[in-house]
């Protein structure tokens, strides 16, 4: 662990983002949450996930973060686990972080036969996964996992790396995951990381994942809520970078690269949904997760209710203005 905690330390020095703080502090986030069942996220978090958390929800108020993962995180569950039981055969992992899903998503144990997760990321990260949860866990995922390690800023590695490993074919139907990740990239690099994926897609491949707009990376937002996000990104060495526009400017960015937006979502429209579901008694009800199209909406909904029957987190700002999205290649 230590010789890892040197690498981070000596990159951070350099100047080099491994997004440790970020990724660190939202395992923290799902393994806080009892919408997502993750025995082992708060192991990834680490001290690190740990002391951003008590920064972050406790001193700065700022605990509407941790529903925002925690709603993100079930939404893109629920579009791999599609994709998987429709007989989907790969998906990448890009930005791999301290992710758990090749241990924790139970549909993946029922994937067809050759199916693979891909997790690409910074070489570091991966060693400090596979150091947090040891030989033991790391040997027994749900389904074959590969590691691809490398920048994501470096799209003809880790691009090269997928075309030459056996398990990986561009010619069927992929499912890239690209979460809390293209804030933290320069434009250019967030544009040609969604090239590279268009290249390595078959027709219908999925790509899903989140980003937030313009005036949020600008701390524009009101109230304190730029100020928290400055804050955070200071003290993780990882300041937000890029966002688009608006919406529109997200979808033509996607269909520059040869994909058509399926849905995009943002936190406020997932707490109007959630409103529906409350007249009809279901506050203390756990919804069981059933794999259909929107199933997540219900799985929020018992999530909202519990947490903050009135708003998604009560006294705070609720939007920040994340979106999830799914696009399909045309």
């Amino acid at each position: 662990m230590r010789k890892t905690q040197g690498r981070v330390q000596e990159a951070a020095s350099m100047g080099q983002d491994f997004r440790v703080g970020p990724t660190c502090w939202t395992a923290f986030a799902r393994g806080a949450s009892e919408l997502i069942r993750d025995e082992w996220a708060l192991k990834l978090a680490g001290e690190e996930g740990a002391r951003l958390n008590a920064r972050f929800m406790d001193d700065l108020g700022a605990r509407f973060m941790k529903d925002v993962v925690a709603l993100r995180t079930v939404y893109l569950d629920n579009v791999i686990q599609d994709f998987v039981q429709a007989g989907g055969k790969q998906v990448v992992i890009l930005g791999a972080g301290m992710d758990s899903r090749a241990w924790r998503l139970q549909r993946l144990a029922r994937a067809s036969r050759g199916f693979t997760l891909f997790e690409v990321d910074e070489p570091v990260l991966l060693d400090m996964k596979r150091e947090r949860l040891g030989p033991s866990v790391i040997a027994q995922p749900l389904c074959r996992r590969v590691e691809i390690p490398a920048a994501l800023t470096c799209t003809e590695e880790w691009g090269g790396a997928l075309v030459d490993h056996p398990n990986f074919d561009s010619s069927v139907r992929s499912l890239f995951l690209i979460e809390d990740v293209s804030m933290y990239m320069p434009e250019q690099d967030f544009r040609a990381a969604l090239a590279k994926v268009s290249a390595l897609s078959a027709r219908d491949s999925i790509i899903c994942g989140d980003w937030v707009p313009r005036i949020t990376v600008q701390g524009k937002l009101p109230g304190a809520t730029s100020d928290i996000i400055a804050v955070f990104g200071s003290e993780c060495n990882s300041p937000w970078l890029y966002g688009p526009r608006n919406a529109r400017a997200f979808s033509n960015l996607l269909k520059e690269a040869g994909f058509a937006t399926a849905e995009q979502l943002t936190s406020r429209a997932i707490e109007r949904e959630v409103r529906e579901f409350l007249p009809f008694g279901m506050a203390q009800q756990k919804i069981h997760l059933s794999i259909k199209s929107r199933s997540w909406t219900s799985y929020a909904a018992w999530a909202m209710c519990t947490f903050a029957p009135a708003r998604l987190c009560a006294g705070a700002p609720s939007d920040i203005g994340l979106r999830v999205y799914m696009a399909t290649r045309e």
